[in-house]
């Protein structure tokens, strides 16, 4: 498996467990500020972890090849 479809799948995941954990926390809330939640501001806090995430991921990885290799 290519580190790109890697990263791809991994993002996939995390994202819809990031806007399911998102989706109950928004349908479970009962108070009356919180009824109109419009699909931009569900997905827009699952994606912003996700390209974090991503990212923190991808530094570690490629800093342990370079510790492998013994590059600097």
């Amino acid at each position: 498996m290519t580190n790109t479809k890697k990263y791809l799948i991994m993002a996939a995941i995390y994202f819809i467990v990031l806007l399911a954990i998102q989706y109950l926390f928004e349908a479970f809330d009962t108070s009356s500020e919180h009824q109109d939640v419009s699909l931009r501001k569900l997905i827009v806090s699952p994606l912003i972890s996700t390209i974090f995430f991503i990212a923190i991921q991808y530094y570690i990885e490629k800093r342990a090849i370079k510790k492998q290799t013994g590059s600097k």
